[in-house]
């Protein structure tokens, strides 16, 4: 079974050997547009699939974080102060979106705090957290 890092590395050098193609640039020059439109919405597509599970991840690990010492927690290990640091670090993203995906983590952990709290089962969040991120807009990134 392939874990979750090997997809996304895969992927990674799928994408990373397209674009290393002879004349990339030209190449997508000559799409027509329609296929222009399918490229940016395949595009669109896979980046909400990331966003989701750059949310998610960010959940485990705030989630964990919060029971561990302070030596212990992931974002101490890694010599970071905070969650949008590591995340600053290890996706080098600027702090403005690093934040961002803090804070949808920080509203997902929320509805599904809320859901417990109001009888849903242990284990099911109120929405999918693809749904849940979807409500937020995030600047520059993508709307739902």
């Amino acid at each position: 079974m392939t874990s979750l890092p090997e997809v996304l590395q895969s992927i990674a050098r799928q994408l990373a050997d397209e674009r290393a193609g002879e004349h990339p640039a030209a190449e997508a020059a000559l799409l027509a547009p329609d296929e222009q439109i399918d490229v940016l919405r395949s595009i669109g597509k896979l980046q909400r699939l990331l966003d989701g599970i750059v949310v998610d991840v960010v959940d485990d690990i705030e989630s964990e974080d919060a029971r561990r010492a302070r030596a212990n927690r992931v974002t101490a290990r890694t010599g970071c102060r905070n969650t949008s640091e590591l995340l600053q670090r290890v996706m080098l993203i600027d702090a403005p979106a690093a934040r961002r995906y803090a804070d949808a983590a920080d509203a997902v952990h929320e509805t599904s705090r809320s859901c417990r709290a109001s009888g849903c089962p242990e284990t099911s969040r109120l929405y999918p957290p693809r749904f849940v991120q979807a409500r937020f807009r995030w600047p520059g990134s993508w709307r739902a």
